[in-house]
């Protein structure tokens, strides 16, 4: 399925790069610069398809030599912060044929770029993948028969960006289109279309990378998962908007229903629904899906009941069957809405605090309740302390009902203190009692709680400079004081310490960047790890840069 990306960034000499390192990267190619005698050579680079150089007719023809063009560019460039190059990255359709997505890119090139006259060094990356993307070089200066002349300034304005973004939208779309294809691409985001799904995060080369190597990254898994959660979310989606059209259907059915008193009654246990919400469930049992389960369990709720359910409902909640508007519980209790009627199989509690959420969700102010005793008993007893009327069917469940509440609203007898009262035993001393046993750790919970963190607050990228390492230590210590780390169970230091790891490493930080960023909190120094728990080296990543600039000295220019 075709995915919208498109991202720009400027290149500067201030982050350690340059257009000549840049551009022999893109292209796979062998670039000296000449203003400092260093040769990049990566003729050894895959996944590169094809490269070309597109420039205004007024250009001299050395402007279509890519090695020429860049060396141009450093040597007009006097300032040690100059900003050399502008690139751009997006992603190309993958249901076009190799020949459409690189006319789809060379006219969106011509039109959106080349004719307000920037010199255009297009490299095209990972055909061969589910990834096509192309990196674009823009120059920024003015371009005639003597070569550059003054800076464009018009071509950093801020409406430019928008005007790009959509125009590749128009494009893509346009080629899809005429390739025969019903999928499209949007270049707003899921907010602003008004679609409730879960974005994804880009990958980027490094990832990429390892994927094409059989390296397992977490964010990738985080990203597959949420595919998966998106699509089935989109299929309830469908059902939804059938379950709707049915109930518009409907309306006068539940207009007269409401006139009738509202009730709840002990039913029978229905094995579809059970079997429907062990299916479900099980989906969402480990894992970062756990939590991704409960998010969309609350939503199904309120999309059904107009209502934000407690999250302590939520952690004891099973499913939601939308089609039969029923919530099965944990503890095997089903609750089924039918209108101005709510069945219940059994009054177990967290089946019992359901139900009153969803009988204030429906704005009920009384309600008859019809069952065994004990049924009757405990859902009156819990819609009192709501403060909502109740009829019961059964005398004798009326009685104990209302002695019940007597009982409550009577002030306490006083006790006597007992001996075992007036001298009570010592609490068990954590540090000195052998007996004494810590509370388990739910480890999983733990895990999630900074991976949801993390999504929410990513890290920068990394920028390739002296700062990185106080950068990645600035965003550590502000991440860990968020999470109050200091007060956290034992093991959840180890847990964030290796989570912000893989993240670093997904965002280009080097093993000396992490090596150098002291993780420490403003109350307390995280753990330090022992010479046996030392973070194992990089992955493919790490070990392609070293390759790559072994005793170079140099930055990655395109990571």
């Amino acid at each position: 399925m075709a995915i919208y990306h498109f991202s720009a960034q400027m290149i500067k000499r201030s982050d350690g790069r340059s257009a000549t390192a840049a551009a022999a990267y893109r292209a796979a190619e062998n670039i000296v610069d000449r203003t400092t005698g260093e040769a990049f050579d990566y003729t050894r680079k895959g996944g590169v398809f094809g490269a070309s150089i597109l420039a205004p007719s007024e250009a001299p023809f050395w402007a279509n030599d890519r090695s020429e063009l860049w060396n141009q560019v450093e040597a007009v460039e006097r300032r040690l912060d100059a900003q050399v190059a502008r690139e751009i990255n997006l992603a190309i359709p993958i249901e076009l044929t190799d020949h459409d997505r690189i006319e789809l890119v060379r006219q969106f090139v011509q039109e959106s770029f080349v004719d307000l006259g920037m010199i255009a060094d297009v490299c095209f990356h990972d055909f061969e993948s589910d990834n096509p993307h192309a990196h674009i070089m823009l120059t920024t200066r003015e371009i005639g028969p003597e070569g550059f002349g003054k800076k464009c300034r018009d071509w950093n304005e801020h409406s430019l960006m928008p005007t790009w973004r959509t125009g590749w939208s128009t494009h893509a779309n346009r080629a899809l289109e005429s390739a025969g294809f019903t999928s499209r691409v949007d270049h707003r985001s899921y907010e602003a279309q008004g679609v409730d799904l879960i974005p994804t995060k880009h990958l980027g080369p490094a990832v990429t990378g390892m994927g094409r190597d059989g390296i397992s990254t977490r964010v990738a898994e985080m990203n597959e998962q949420i595919e998966k959660t998106n699509l089935r979310f989109m299929n309830r989606q469908v059902e939804l908007e059938v379950e709707r059209l049915k109930v518009t259907g409907e309306i006068e059915r539940i207009r007269k229903e409401a006139l009738a008193e509202p009730s709840i009654v002990q039913a029978d246990h229905s094995i579809s629904i059970a079997t429907l919400a062990e299916r479900e469930a099980a989906r969402y049992k480990n894992g970062i899906a756990a939590t991704f389960g409960d998010l969309f369990k609350g939503k199904l709720l309120k999309e059904n009941w107009n209502a934000d359910f407690p999250q302590s409902l939520l952690q004891t909640l099973r499913w939601v069957d939308v089609e039969s508007r029923a919530i099965t519980m944990k503890s095997g209790s089903q609750i089924v809405d039918l209108g101005n009627k709510i069945t219940l199989s059994k009054h177990e509690p967290d089946a019992v605090a359901a139900t009153v959420e969803m009988i204030k969700a429906k704005g009920w102010k009384s309600v008859i309740v019809n069952g065994s005793d004990d049924f009757q008993v405990s859902l009156a007893l819990a819609l009192h302390d709501e403060g909502i009327r109740i009829s019961l069917f059964s005398e004798f469940a009326k009685e104990r009902y209302e002695a019940e509440v007597a009982r409550r609203k009577a002030p306490p007898e006083p006790q006597l203190e007992s001996a075992s009262e007036q001298n009570p035993e010592p609490m068990p001393d954590p540090m000195t009692d052998p007996k004494f046993e810590e509370p388990p750790v739910d480890l999983r919970a733990l895990e999630d709680r900074v991976l949801i963190a993390l999504m929410q607050e990513p890290i920068k990228r990394a920028r390739h400079a002296q700062r990185d390492a106080e950068v990645l230590s600035d965003y550590a210590t502000e991440l860990w004081s968020k999470l109050d780390g200091n007060n956290a169970p034992q093991g959840f230091a180890k847990i964030f310490q290796e989570a912000l790891k893989d993240h670093a490493i997904i965002e280009g930080y080097s093993d000396e960047d992490l090596k150098s960023a002291q993780l420490r909190s403003h109350a307390s120094d995280l753990p330090k790890a022992t010479p046996e728990q030392q973070p194992e080296p990089l992955g493919l990543a790490a070990k392609l840069r070293r390759t790559c600039y072994s005793g170079s000295g140099q930055k990655p220019p395109g990571n």
